[in-house]
C-alpha cells in the first residue's frame, strides 16, 4: 500500500473491497482445490476461517517499533456489521464509511492507515479475496526447518496491485511463520508472524520482527467481537 515511508516498514498491499466481509469463503471440497488453493485453504481454517461470518467488530492497535523505539501507534474500531470504521492517530480521530469512497484528505490518510494495518492484522484470512493470486514454490528450508512456500500477487484490486509476497508456512500448523514483501526480484523484506493467539473464533499473530532490520510491529488491545446470535 502507499503510504509515507517513515510510518511504515514497506509499502503494503491490501486486496481488500470494503463493502465485502473481512474474507472469502473458499468452500469445503479440498480435493477439487488446486494445490496453491488446498495449502491457502488449511491456513485460512486453521485462522478461524469457517467462522468469519459470526465476527460484527473488531478493535486493535497498531504498532511500529524501531530500534526499540514507538514511531507509530495507531488504534482501529471496525464495525464489519455497518460497513464503518474510526482510524485514531496521534488523538486525532477519522470516521470512515468504508462503503462509499473517501474524499478528503483525512479520510484517504486514514483509509490508507486501516487498509494496511488490517491486512497485518488478518492476512491469513484473506488469501482468497477476490483478485488474490496463489502459486505455490518449492518448499523452503530456513534455520533448519522446512516451510510450505506460498506466493500471493494481486490482479487490479488494493491500493498497490503489483505487489508479491512469500508466505513460509508450518506444514502441521498451517500457520504463517514468515513472510517476504518483495517490491522487486533485487529487494526482499521478511518479517516473522509470531505470538498467534486466539480472538474470539479467531487466531491471529501478534507480533512480526524484521528479519535482518530494526524494525518490530506488535498488534494490541485486541477485540473481536461476534453476532449476538451466534451460536457458541
Amino acid at each position: 500500500m502507499t503510504f509515507p515511508r517513515p510510518l511504515l516498514v514497506v509499502p503494503f498491499a491490501l486486496a481488500l473491497i470494503a463493502c465485502r466481509p473481512v474474507g472469502s469463503f473458499p468452500g469445503e471440497n479440498r480435493a477439487a482445490l488446486p494445490g496453491p488453493d488446498r495449502l491457502a485453504q488449511k491456513v485460512f481454517y486453521a485462522s478461524g476461517g469457517k467462522e468469519l461470518h459470526t465476527v460484527s467488530r473488531i478493535q486493535f492497535s497498531f504498532n511500529v517499533i524501531d530500534n526499540g523505539k514507538t514511531v507509530v501507534s495507531r488504534s482501529h474500531d471496525w464495525n464489519l456489521a455497518a460497513q464503518t470504521a474510526t482510524v485514531t492517530t496521534a488523538g486525532k480521530t477519522v470516521s470512515l464509511n468504508l462503503a462509499s469512497p473517501t474524499t478528503t484528505s483525512d479520510e484517504k490518510s486514514a483509509f490508507a492507515a486501516w487498509t494496511n494495518d488490517t491486512y497485518w492484522l488478518l492476512m491469513p484470512l484473506k488469501l482468497f479475496d477476490p483478485g488474490v493470486n496463489r502459486t505455490l514454490f518449492a518448499p523452503e528450508d530456513y534455520n533448519g526447518k522446512t516451510y510450505e512456500n506460498l506466493q500471493l500477487t494481486f490482479g487490479k484490486t488494493g491500493l498497490t496491485p503489483g505487489d508479491t509476497y512469500h508466505l513460509l508456512i508450518e506444514p502441521k500448523l498451517n500457520r504463517v511463520k514468515f513472510w517476504d514483501y518483495i517490491p522487486s526480484p533485487e529487494k526482499r523484506v521478511r518479517f516473522s508472524w509470531d505470538d498467534y493467539e486466539r480472538f474470539g473464533p479467531l487466531l491471529l499473530s501478534t507480533s512480526h520482527t524484521q528479519v535482518n532490520g530494526t524494525r518490530q510491529i506488535t498488534l494490541t488491545d485486541i477485540t473481536v467481537s461476534t453476532h449476538p446470535h451466534t451460536k457458541k
